[in-house]
This record gives structure tokens, sequence and C-alpha cells, in this order.
């Protein structure tokens, strides 16, 4: 079950199945990824919201960009469930200025170790925090795949410091 998982995440990363770059409009990625977990954030009683601005595209490749925006939500549902709060939530915002498109997902968990950040770990292939919290410690691919395929179409993405839980910011160009 667990090599089945990795070749699945890792299957998106095989050059001759991704797609060329085309202009893609940021809200319709960011709401196919809210509708894939839709059901197990129902499940965990996690509300998944999006505020964003409608009219936003970048030149990129699809896959590449909701893979991004998946594995990151997908953390995201598993750091909720650690949360002290009493509701439990992620936010998706999207924004942009002259040249740039913006992406913010901000969750309400535990957080990022101060350890981790100093170390800036949390992007390298085998790292996964999980092992604080739990015996399903996952594969540590998961925001590595995320990175490489954000800068596979000239982005960045990075850890926003945040007061509560987790902020995660891609950054592309505008398309």
């Amino acid at each position: 079950k667990r090599m089945s998982s990795l070749f699945n995440r890792l299957d998106p990363l095989a050059t001759n199945k991704r797609g060329k770059s085309k202009k893609i409009k940021i809200s319709k990625k960011i709401n196919e990824v809210i509708q894939l977990f839709e059901e197990i954030a129902k499940q965990k009683d996690v509300e998944i919201s999006y505020n964003g601005i409608e009219d936003l595209y970048t030149n990129s490749i699809e896959d590449d960009i909701y893979m991004a925006l998946a594995n990151i939500v997908e953390n995201a549902l598993f750091w909720v469930e650690f949360s002290p709060e009493p509701k439990k939530s992620i936010k998706i915002m999207s924004y942009g200025d002259d040249d740039k498109v913006y992406i913010e997902i901000l969750d309400n968990g535990l957080g990022i170790s101060e350890e981790d950040l100093k170390n800036n770990i949390l992007f390298s292939p085998g790292y996964s925090g999980k092992r604080r919290v739990s015996n399903d410690n996952g594969t540590g691919l998961g925001l590595a795949i995320a990175g490489e395929a954000i800068q596979r179409n000239k982005g960045k993405l990075e850890v926003i410091e945040s007061i509560k839980g987790a902020c995660f910011r891609i950054t592309l160009l505008k398309g």
C-alpha cells in the first residue's frame, strides 16, 4: 500500500507525462484541489475556504500547479488534526501584482517547528515533520515534490511566518 502510494505521488514527475506550459486560471486549479479533498475535509470536520481574485492567470504546466497545491493541502489536512483550535481550517488566498501571481495556503494546525525552519529542511526529499506527532510519518516527498513542480514553472514555494499554524506561499509569473 505504501509503495503504491509512493509511486502514485512520483508518477506526475515523469517528464513524458507532463504537459506543456499553457495559460491556467488560478481559481480553477484551486477549486479543483478543494473538490479533491472536500470529502476528507468533511470527515475530519475541517473547513477549507478560498478567497481570491477570479481572473488571475499564469503560464505553467497545469499538472505541476495542481500537484503542488494538492500536496500542500494534503499536508495541511494532516496538521490541522493536531490543532488545539476548536474550529479547524485551511484558508487559500490568491492575489497578484503587476507581474506575479501569489497563492497562500494557511492552516491553523501545529505549525512548523522552529528547528525545522532554522535548518531550512522543509523542502528536502525525505524530510517529514510528521514523526513529531504520528506513527504514520509520511514519505517526506510532498513538499519536495511541490517545490520542484513550482520551480519547474519558474516560480517559488516558500514558508511564510505565521502566528498560528503554517503558511505556504507559491509565487508564479503572471500569464
